[in-house]
Parts: structure tokens; sequence; C-alpha cells
């Protein structure tokens, strides 16, 4: 994994992204609006210099789906943010 490479796992109702080859982590809590949308709550984060705490929540909808790509926007208050996920196999 390179080191812009960020490895995000998502369960049913948790989120946690690997920064760094998994030195570092931003895990999160996630309340399904719809299939396509939910809510992210950052639960915890050891990543330095992050800009959000514990608390923050942003909604996130998945503008689309195209193979295994997934897009997405992200809100956070006034501020959005689009972005893309590549879906994997479940890691080991």
């Amino acid at each position: 994994m390179g080191k812009k490479d960020v490895l995000v796992v998502f369960t049913e109702n948790s989120h946690t992204e690997y920064h760094d080859d998994k030195k570092y982590t931003i895990k999160s809590s996630i309340d399904w609006i719809s299939d396509c949308e939910y809510y992210l709550t950052i639960d915890e984060a050891t990543l330095p210099d992050f800009p959000f705490s514990s608390g923050t929540r942003l909604h996130i909808k998945i503008t689309k789906i195209k193979g295994n790509k997934i897009y997405y926007k992200s809100t956070m208050g006034t501020r959005s943010w689009e972005g893309r996920m590549m879906k994997n196999k479940t890691p080991d």
C-alpha cells in the first residue's frame, strides 16, 4: 500500500480508516438513513494533525457506483467535498 492509500473497512454500523500502512486509525460510527446515505460520527482518531475531533458528525451520500468504484459526497456544516473509494474483498 502506498503512502497516499487508505484502507477503509466498513461493517454495518462502523467505519475504520487505516493510514500509513495501518500505523494510524480513524474509527467512526455509522447511522444509516437509506441504502446510499448515512451519518458518520468520529469516535476516535490517532492520525496526527487530523482536523476533526471525536463527536464530529459528517453526512455522507453515495452518488454513484460504477464497477468497483464508489463515489460519494461528504458534508459537514457548510463544507462539502467529493471522494471515491474502491470496493475490495474483505481484508485478512
